[in-house]
């Protein structure tokens, strides 16, 4: 019939659900592991500051050299005192052994003993202060002090920062936290063009109170320094699996009120519309 005739024919392509991962893509930055603000112990002027800004250091490197001035003849003085209280307190001990002198008078050689080996420390500590080091390997980002100064005690000889390994902090909503899982895999690209390949090593437990978003911290190894502190970073971050269909953008269509979806055929070959959401 002529109505017959007036309907379209459609063509029909069957196809299955597969599982994939959901993925949440969110900004956030790159941020130092570790950061320390590395100080004098001693007060002296500064008489040599072997490494400049910038400089990647090892652990234990020299950062600044304050004056010795009369720190090594003190640790001379107070070795050869200890000498001298470990030849006294030799002696008592033979002549106790002899009777000849009391129990009291050998603890007494005995306490200038100990004594004088706690004032050798103490003088070798301070002689070795003089070298302020750094305590992990990372880059010198600032240096505070000059030669010539007077460093007092607690003055910051430098600001060391270690970048290997790197994280990128991201804020991820309440919806999305529970979806998070310490040691998956998170990729990231940072604003200079560089992709990042990491893990999850840390998901906070405790909200944000103006964002209400939670601190994840995704680990990734940058043994040459490459990666800057404070870069932003687009972050892929996995979520939970869920069943989708593969198809072909240009079979998105839209219905009266705007909602994108698709078309399928119904039991009685009739066209159904159906909203859909897009995974990737």
């Amino acid at each position: 019939s002529m109505s017959d005739l007036s309907l379209p024919s459609v063509v029909i392509e069957e196809i299955r659900s597969e599982s994939r991962t959901r993925r949440r893509v969110l900004r956030g930055k790159t941020v130092s592991k570790q950061t320390a603000s590395v100080s004098t112990e001693i007060s002296g002027i500064v008489v040599s500051r072997p490494v400049e800004r910038g400089a990647r250091v090892s652990e234990g490197k020299v950062l600044c050299e304050i004056a010795i001035d009369d720190r090594a003849a003190l640790v001379t003085e107070a070795k050869a005192n200890l000498a001298q209280a470990e030849i006294e307190h030799d002696g008592a001990l033979a002549l106790r052994g002899d009777n000849l002198l009391a129990e009291a008078q050998v603890a007494q050689t005995a306490a200038r003993l100990e004594s004088a080996k706690a004032n050798v420390l103490r003088r070798e500590l301070d002689l070795s202060r003089t070298r302020v080091t750094a305590p992990f390997a990372g880059v010198i980002e600032t240096q505070p002090l000059v030669v010539g100064d007077l460093a007092r005690v607690g003055d910051v000889c430098a600001t060391l920062i270690n970048l290997d390994p790197i994280l990128v902090e991201v804020s991820v909503s309440e919806r999305d936290i529970s979806a998070m899982r310490l040691g998956e895999a998170a990729s990231a690209r940072t604003s200079t063009g560089h992709y990042l390949e990491g893990t999850i090593t840390f998901v906070g437990s405790q909200s944000d109170d103006v964002t209400r978003t939670y601190v994840v911290e995704i680990t990734v190894p940058n043994p040459d320094y490459e990666i800057r502190a404070g870069l932003t970073a687009v972050v892929d971050l996995p979520g939970e699996a869920v069943m989708a269909h593969r198809v072909s953008p240009s079979l998105f269509t839209l219905n009266d009120a705007g909602a994108l979806g698709l078309r399928t055929i119904d039991r009685e070959n009739r066209v159904e519309f159906h909203p859909v959401a897009i995974l990737e």
